[in-house]
């Protein structure tokens, strides 16, 4: 076996401790989401992100101002179906590819589970606007349906 000067080992000592800072550096660099507070825990690979694509970003509200989780959102001519919801605390983020116009639309799919029934928002955004929400998030304030008025309605 080998025996190490003095002089190797403080060698080795600064070459694991560079290697050390640099694995931590580099984990914490692997998230691109580091302001969302409540994001979900994604395992696997990250999802491709192209040149080409902008990240919708922010928050359903009430009207009291309080998040409303389980939010559906459609996003018409890219989506099929209602690909995205909302996490706790009413956040959202997700990728689009770049095109002219967004209309993207929020719907209450899940009735009183998310704290009342919500009337559906459909907002229009440019180009423009949508890349500028990484700065500024979106924020949606939903009304809630009367149930009340719900039921005169119907009779």
């Amino acid at each position: 076996m080998m025996k190490l000067t003095e002089k190797s080992r403080r060698l080795l000592r600064w070459i694991y401790r560079g290697l050390g800072v640099t694995a931590v550096s580099m984990s914490f660099n692997a998230c691109d989401c580091f302001f969302v507070k409540d994001a979900p825990v994604m395992y696997g690979m990250p999802p491709v992100i192209f040149q080409e694509d902008i990240v919708i970003c922010g928050y359903v509200r009430n009207q009291a101002g309080k998040g409303i989780p389980g939010i559906a959102i459609y996003v018409d001519e890219i989506t099929t179906n209602y690909n995205y919801m909302t996490y706790s605390e009413g956040y959202f983020y997700f990728y689009v590819p770049k095109q002219e116009n967004y209309t993207i639309i929020f719907t209450d799919i899940d009735g009183e589970k998310n704290g009342g029934n919500f009337k559906q928002y459909t907002i229009k955004l440019t180009l423009e606007e949508g890349a500028a929400l990484t700065a500024d998030p979106l924020i949606v304030t939903l009304e809630e349906i009367d149930s009340d008025n719900n039921a005169d309605d119907s009779e």
